[in-house]
C-alpha cells in the first residue's frame, strides 16, 4: 500500500505527488500493480504509473528485461542510462513492443530492502518528445528521497 500525507504519496524513504486534472484508472486487470497508481492524462493521450516493486534485482537488470525480447530483438528506443533523481539513484530507458503501437519510458530507482520505485509512461505518440515536455518533467521533479 501507498501512504498519502500532506499532498504526497510516501513509501520506503521516497515520495511523489500527482498532477491536477488527470483521470485515475479505477478498473484493474491482470497487469495491475498492487502498490501503485495509474492515471490517464487530461488530454487522454498517455498513461502515467507510479509503483513500488519488491524482491528486485538491480535497476539496470530490471529494465533490461524490457529492452530485449526473448528472441533477442532490441526494443530500446533510447539507451539504458544511469540517473540520479532528487537523491534517488537508478536507471531509465524508453522502449517499445512490436505487438502494439505503444511506446514506454520507465525510470527505476533503488530503495532499501531490495525495493524499487518505478515511474512509467505509456503512449501511442512520440515517447521521447513526451518525456521532454514540461508536464512530464514537472512530475519527475516531484519524485524525491525523504
Amino acid at each position: 500500500m501507498l501512504h498519502f500525507e500532506n499532498g504526497r504519496f510516501n513509501q520506503n524513504g521516497m515520495s511523489f505527488a500527482l498532477p491536477d486534472e488527470f483521470y485515475f484508472e479505477t478498473c484493474h486487470d491482470e497487469e495491475a500493480v498492487e502498490n501503485g497508481i495509474r492515471i490517464l492524462s487530461k488530454d487522454k493521450h498517455y498513461y502515467v504509473e507510479w509503483a513500488i516493486f519488491a524482491d528486485c534485482k538491480s535497476t539496470d537488470a530490471e529494465l533490461n528485461t524490457f529492452l530485449i525480447s526473448d528472441d533477442g530483438t532490441n526494443r530500446a528506443i533510447s539507451p539504458l542510462e544511469e540517473i540520479e533523481c532528487n537523491g534517488l539513484y537508478g536507471h531509465q530507458a524508453a522502449y517499445k513492443y512490436s505487438r502494439d503501437k505503444k511506446q514506454y519510458f520507465e525510470m527505476r530507482l533503488a530503495l532499501p530492502d531490495d525495493l524499487q520505485f518505478a515511474f512509467l509512461i505509456e503512449t501511442e505518440g512520440d515517447i521521447q518528445a513526451l518525456v521532454q515536455s514540461e508536464e512530464i518533467q514537472s512530475l519527475i521533479r516531484e519524485i524525491r528521497a525523504e
